[in-house]
């Protein structure tokens, strides 16, 4: 009976020994109900990683809440927390979110729940479409903590306006568009908000039919340019801001016609091949009287009416070539039609009928090189029955020049064949001033021989 007592009491004190070291082993996790004892929630810092978002439905805050027991320690792990907010959401889509106190992050990338508490938890606040201050409140235990983040304005309509709202449909006029962006408050929307214009007829300064500009304050105005067409009509132009779209109508008049002319002078008319050389190339642009103007009536000079100078000299237009390849032809010509494709090595055989003492030249061009580039093919003086010389050509398109006095003959052999289409090059777009005159600045290419 003795050793029976003895082996219980044994046996009882190593039970109680164990449920006393399962107990500490809980450590600092406290079931005190006492929010001001250690272990049970005691106090709650927040904080927001942005103090104030745009009420767009996508830009966002952290918040995160540090929760400490009564005696100042981080509460245990997985401790609730429970957010609230007013203007503003959480990733879940609700004004409400509970989450719990996570362990520290172990060396393995993953939660170590033997790692010491942190009281760390983190939520993202969403922001809703309602400008305001945004209360976020974190309750742990009975403890309560609020924080707030300002949601500033965005779109919630726009105010459009042109003026004027009428204009000619003359490719200058212009018509000032202002577009005034405020949030659902009716205060203008954060700065650096994107606001994009659409027009029908008429182009904006960017020469597009779309342009984007952002707020450039907190007015939420900007204003845009739109330079009217030449077609007449009736258009809309949209301001686009966060999903929220305004028009405003424009009318273009039809503008009576104005028979005119243009006329050309360069000075000087020759300069050098030297790419330095400048000729000042000048186009007047002038009103033609009517037939009720009088016979003293004189034309006058038509102000702000835009200009484009091109470069023709590479632009082709595909034409048939010549009966067997042989161009013919009497007397001297700048630039002999058509011109025509070439590639690798052609032959040109010529034939000159005229006087002795007469000189004979034929210049082969190729007109769409950067710079232009020429050869001789001859220079010579007197009759020329059957010469001929070869050359490997670059591909491109070619054109001959011819000097002479009398009939002349050049017939092409090799791979050749209808010159490529090549548009004129635009060199400038200027307008006419007061004395409709507007004005271009050529400079000589440099030419060279290959």
């Amino acid at each position: 009976m003795t050793i029976k007592n003895s082996a219980r009491l044994l046996i009882n004190a190593v039970v109680a020994i164990a449920l006393c070291g399962f107990v500490l082993s809980c450590g600092g996790g406290g079931d005190s109900d006492s929010g001001s004892t250690p272990g049970k929630s005691g106090s709650i810092t927040l904080s927001a990683s942005e103090t104030s978002i745009p009420a767009d439905n996508t830009s966002s805050s952290v918040i995160t809440a540090t929760v400490l027991d009564g005696s100042g320690s981080p509460v245990r792990h997985y401790t609730d927390v429970t957010f609230t907010a007013t203007l503003a959401h959480f990733r879940n889509g609700s004004h409400t979110y509970t989450v719990q106190t996570q362990p520290p992050l172990g060396s393995d990338g993953l939660p170590n729940p033997d790692a010491s508490p942190t009281g760390v938890v983190q939520v993202t606040l969403i922001a809703g479409l309602t400008a305001g201050s945004a209360k976020v409140t974190a309750t742990s235990n009975g403890v309560t903590q609020s924080i707030y983040v300002s949601i500033t304005g965005t779109a919630g309509n726009i105010t459009l306006s042109a003026s004027p709202a009428t204009m000619p449909a003359d490719g200058v006029t212009s018509s000032t568009i202002t577009a005034t962006v405020t949030d659902s408050s009716g205060t203008g929307v954060t700065p650096g908000t994107s606001v994009t214009f659409n027009t029908g007829l008429g182009l904006f300064q960017n020469g597009q039919k779309t342009f984007t500009i952002s707020t450039p304050d907190s007015s939420g105005s900007v204003s845009v340019s739109l330079i009217a067409g030449v077609v007449p009509g009736t258009t809309y132009v949209e301001a686009s801001a966060n999903g929220i779209t305004q028009a405003v109508s424009i009318t273009l008049t039809r503008t009576d016609p104005v028979r005119s002319e243009i006329n050309m002078e360069a000075d000087p008319m020759r300069i050098a091949a030297d790419g330095q050389s400048t000729s000042i190339v000048t186009a007047t642009v002038t009103a033609i009287p009517g037939a009720d103007a009088g016979a003293n009536a004189t034309a006058s000079p038509i102000a702000g009416v835009p200009v484009t100078f091109y470069d023709a000299t590479s632009s082709t237009t595909p034409e048939t070539l010549p009966t067997d390849n042989t161009w013919t032809g009497t007397g001297s010509s700048e630039f002999v039609a058509p011109a025509f494709y070439a590639n690798g090595v052609i032959t040109f055989t010529m034939t000159y009928v005229g006087a002795e003492a007469s000189n004979f030249a034929v210049v082969l061009w190729k007109i769409d090189g950067d710079p232009d580039t020429k050869k001789f093919l001859i220079n010579t003086t007197g009759p020329v029955t059957g010469q001929s010389v070869t050359y490997t050509l670059a591909s491109g398109n070619y054109q001959f020049q011819v000097l002479s006095d009398g009939y002349w003959e050049i017939k092409v052999d090799g791979d050749i064949s209808t010159a490529t289409t090549t548009e004129p090059i635009v060199l400038a777009i200027t307008q006419t001033d007061t004395n409709g005159k507007a004005r271009y600045a050529y400079s000589a290419a440099q030419l060279r021989a290959w």
